[in-house]
C-alpha cells in the first residue's frame, strides 16, 4: 500500500475481464436502472455484490474522513556512494522536499530563512540508511552505474519550531482525500485513468502526490461509475456527472484533469480542483506526460495548502468559546482532549465548565475561526451546529456535537 488509502478495490480489480465481456449484455439493461436502483444494489454485502456480476456487476465504497499522512518527513533519494559529501547534498535535496511538503507552498524555498536552513541539512536529520536500489544509470561511455537508495528521516519538531519562527504555514497530518478523474489521449484514443486500466499513469500521478504529501485516490471505474461518468464528461469538465459519481467516495476533494500530446516533445494537460462549493482551475505544458502529472500535483498541493495550513504568528492569533455536546461518558471526554491536542490550529485549550453532557473550552488559535472550522470539517470528529457566532464577553463561540473518537 502507498501513500493512500483505499485506493484500488481488489474484487472490483479482478471482475474487469468479466465487466468487459458483460458489458454489451448489460448495457442496455443498465441504462434503464435509475439511481434509487443502484443505490440500493450498492448497498448490498460486497460478497453479494460479486455473485451478481453474473447478472451485474457492481461496487460500493465507503464514505471516508480526512486522511493521516504518515511520512511527511521522510525522504528517499537516489546517489551513487555512501560518501558523506554526497549524502550531505541528497540531505539538501530531501529537506528542500519536506519543507514544501509541510508548508504546503511550492514557493516556500524561495524564502531567505528557509534557504538558509537548506546550507545545514544535517542538524534537522534523525537518522539515514542505505538500500540498494534496481535502478541503473549510465555514465559518457556507456557503462552502467549502480545506484543507492539513502532513506532519510528527519526531525519533526526541528523543522517545525523553525517554521513557526519565521511565521511559516505548517500543514499537519490530517489532509483531505482527493478522488482523481483523469482522462489521457494517446494516438488518438481517449480513456479514463485507475490503477486497473492504465497502472503506469496511475503511479506517475501518485507518486507526485506523494512527493507533496497527497492522499490521493482513483475511482473504481466499475458499472457504477462508467453508468454515471463517460470519458468525455472527465475530458469535456462536465462537472455534474462526476460530482454525483463521486458522492460514494467520501473524498473531501475531486480532481478533474486530462491531457494530451501536441507534438514528438510537447504534452498539455488541463485540470480543475473542486474543494466543496469553490473550484480551481490551470493549464501546464511539458516535454512529456510526466511533466504534466506533476504540475497537476503540485497544483493541488499548494491550493489545499492554502486552504489548510496553518500560518502562526500573533497577527494571526485569534479565541474562540468552543462548546461541546453530545459527551456522554469519560472514555469521550479523553476523546475530545486526545483530539484538541492534535488540532494543529488550537495553540492552547482550557476546560471551562461542565453541565452534564456538555463541555465549554476556551480556545487560543493560531489561525482564525473560519479556517479552524475548515479543519474540524475535514475531520468530522465534531459537527458544528451552527454556523453563526453567539458573543460571551467579547469572544465568539460555536457549538459542536462530539460523534466520537
Amino acid at each position: 500500500m502507498k501513500l493512500c488509502n483505499g485506493v484500488v478495490n481488489l474484487v472490483s480489480m479482478r471482475m474487469e475481464p468479466l465487466f468487459v465481456c458483460m458489458r454489451s449484455v448489460l448495457s442496455a439493461r443498465l441504462l434503464r436502472l435509475s439511481v434509487f436502483d443502484y443505490r440500493l444494489f450498492g448497498a448490498m454485502p460486497r460478497v453479494w455484490a460479486v455473485l451478481l456480476a453474473v447478472g451485474m456487476l457492481l461496487g460500493f465504497s465507503a464514505p471516508v474522513a480526512a486522511v493521516e499522512v504518515k511520512g511527511l518527513y521522510d525522504a528517499q533519494v537516489l546517489v551513487g556512494s555512501q560518501q558523506r559529501v554526497e549524502r550531505r547534498a541528497a540531505s539538501q535535496d530531501a529537506l528542500a522536499e519536506i519543507i514544501v511538503r509541510v508548508t504546503g507552498q511550492s514557493v516556500a524555498l524561495q524564502n531567505p530563512q528557509i534557504q538558509a536552513m537548506l546550507l545545514e541539512p544535517e542538524q534537522f536529520v534523525n537518522s539515514f540508511s542505505y538500500h540498494s536500489s534496481s535502478q541503473v544509470d549510465y555514465d559518457e561511455e556507456n557503462n552502467p552505474i549502480a545506484r543507492l537508495q539513502l532513506m532519510l528521516s528527519f526531525d519533526g519538531a526541528a523543522i517545525k519550531g523553525r517554521l513557526k519562527q519565521q511565521q511559516m504555514p505548517i500543514w499537519g497530518e490530517n489532509r483531505p482525500q482527493v478522488l482523481v478523474w483523469w482522462a489521457t489521449e494517446q494516438q488518438g484514443q481517449r480513456s479514463l485513468v485507475n490503477f486497473e486500466r492504465s497502472p503506469v499513469i496511475a503511479n506517475q500521478i501518485l507518486e507526485n502526490g506523494a512527493r507533496r504529501g497527497l492522499p490521493l485516490d482513483f475511482p473504481l471505474l466499475d458499472i457504477q461509475d462508467v453508468v454515471t461518468v463517460e470519458v468525455r464528461d472527465v475530458w469535456g469538465f462536465f462537472k455534474e456527472p462526476i460530482l454525483e459519481a463521486s458522492q460514494r467516495y467520501g473524498a473531501e476533494a475531486v480532481l478533474m484533469g486530462r491531457n494530451w500530446q501536441l507534438s514528438e516533445n510537447q504534452w498539455r494537460g488541463t485540470w480543475i480542483l473542486q474543494v466543496g462549493s469553490e473550484e480551481f482551475w490551470y493549464e501546464g505544458d511539458g516535454s512529456d506526460a510526466s511533466v504534466i502529472y506533476s504540475q497537476a500535483m503540485d497544483f493541488v498541493a499548494d491550493v489545499l495548502g492554502r486552504l489548510y495550513a496553518i500560518r502562526g504568528g500573533e497577527e494571526n492569533a485569534s479565541k474562540l468559546r468552543m462548546v461541546v455536546t453530545g459527551v456522554n461518558q469519560l472514555e469521550d471526554y479523553a476523546a475530545l482532549q486526545r483530539y484538541l491536542d492534535t488540532l494543529s490550529a488550537v495553540r492552547a485549550h482550557s476546560l471551562n465548565t461542565v453541565v452534564g453532557k456538555t463541555l465549554t473550552y476556551d480556545l487560543e488559535l493560531d489561525t482564525d475561526v473560519v479556517q479552524l472550522k475548515q479543519l474540524i470539517r475535514l475531520d468530522r470528529k465534531l459537527s458544528l451546529q451552527q454556523d453563526d457566532f453567539l458573543w460571551v464577553d467579547d469572544t465568539p463561540s460555536l457549538e459542536f456535537r462530539w460523534n466520537g473518537s
